[in-house]
């Protein structure tokens, strides 16, 4: 419903015309319920809202029978079978302050006695909660239960009573179920095994009706079980195979008899995001999952399933491998004949350097070349896996 206040024309002293935008319903409800109107009122002096006007089909209704001397304040709601939106903003009705002068000058007999700020007349009001629905029995009967009504604190006292009405969820007519009630319980009979149902409850006085409470769905047919609570647990983990096992998927309280539920045991690799079955139909709360590789890690969930539908998955539980690095043996690798002439050059290069430094002639490249070709066959000889001899020969 939109929140612009709707738009009024004062016809006379106790008479206002009013007229609003139509409220925008879900193209997925509106063929199921027709949208109506509801005109709230308040006077100055009040913070109650009080309905002057329900099921108004059009955009537009007259709001008779106000006093002259009162101001008012009115506001609009859109209301279907699904509940009612909120309220647009309010409109207020001011009188000329020649009126209010008077009404000030006059006592509140006198008001009355030219008609009350609304009327001491009113039907009963219903809560907003939906009724409350028992369990189903054997024999199709239900009880059904609601909070009572109450009559608006400036309306007359009178007793209520209670009206009970059904309907199948693609009629479009409500259906009467017993009527006159004094107390705000009820025994439905007659409900069938696999039909669904909308229950609602009215209250009635003497001044009319109420409206209807939100309707209580009672729903048999195509129910599909619950999600089994928590996630699997793994037993006997072993580098081939492992046992799971899951809570037992439920259905409603209100579904009688037994119901054969199954599950679906579902399987994924990571880092692969794709859920494979396992076993699409497991009479049990347990599984033997087997042809797993040590190497991989896994993720299981399971489903709850009946001959109606499936159940959303469990929360998954993960098994992680442990791995071992893998570590490369050290190999001692016999050197090129160009890295050996490369390491005598170093070696060469670096004892020029050092001879330089203490001020002592180069060595000769032949004692140099003969040195060299030493190291370079103990070198040799220890990447070969012999020990070298270090013990100098006496001359």
């Amino acid at each position: 419903m939109s929140i612009e206040k709707p738009e009024m024309t004062l016809l006379s002293p106790d008479c206002v015309q009013l007229s609003w935008r139509a409220a925008r319903v879900p193209p997925a409800t509106a063929n199921l319920s027709p949208t109506t109107y509801r005109i709230e009122a308040r006077h100055e002096d009040s913070f109650e809202w009080i309905e002057k006007a329900t099921n108004v089909t059009g955009l537009s209704t007259e709001i008779k029978g106000l006093n002259p001397h009162v101001e008012y304040a009115f506001r609009v709601r859109a209301v279907n079978d699904f509940g009612w939106s909120e309220s647009t903003l309010p409109v207020f009705l001011h009188r000329s302050q020649d009126l209010k002068d008077k009404a000030a000058e006059m006592e509140f007999e006198e008001i009355e006695t030219m008609g009350s700020i609304f009327g001491d007349t009113s039907p009963p009001k219903m809560p907003m909660d939906t009724p409350r629905m028992g369990i189903v029995q054997s024999d199709g009967s239900m009880k059904l239960s609601w909070t009572q009504a109450r009559i608006p604190v400036y309306a007359r006292k009178t007793s209520i009573t209670y009206s009970i009405e059904k309907k199948e969820p693609l009629d479009q007519d409500w259906v009467p179920v017993v009527s006159d009630l004094d107390d705000n319980q009820y025994l439905v009979t007659g409900i069938e095994p696999q039909q669904d149902y909308l229950f609602r409850v009215k209250a009635h006085n003497e001044f009319g009706a109420s409206e209807a409470t939100l309707p209580a769905a009672l729903t048999r047919s195509k129910i599909p079980p619950r999600v089994p609570q928590g996630r699997p647990s793994m037993s006997d983990i072993k580098d081939t195979s492992l046992t799971l096992s899951w809570q037992p998927g439920r259905m409603p309280s209100y579904i009688k008899g037994p119901v054969k539920i199954s599950y679906i045991v579902e399987c994924r690799e990571p880092p692969n995001h794709l859920w494979n079955k396992l076993n699409s139909d497991v009479g049990t709360t347990s599984y033997k999952v087997t042809n797993l590789r040590s190497d991989q890690d896994y993720m299981f969930r399971v489903r709850a399933f009946n001959d109606s539908g499936m159940s959303e998955p469990t929360l998954p539980v993960t098994l992680t491998r442990e791995r071992v690095p893998d570590v490369e043996p050290r190999t001692m690798r016999r050197r090129s004949s160009v890295e050996r002439f490369a390491s005598v050059e170093r070696r060469t290069s670096r004892e020029r350097s050092l001879s330089m430094d203490r001020g002592s002639s180069v060595p000769r490249a032949g004692v140099l070349s003969r040195e060299g070709s030493k190291r370079e066959v103990d070198e040799e000889d220890m990447f070969a896996g012999q020990t070298p001899d270090t013990t100098r020969k006496s001359s």
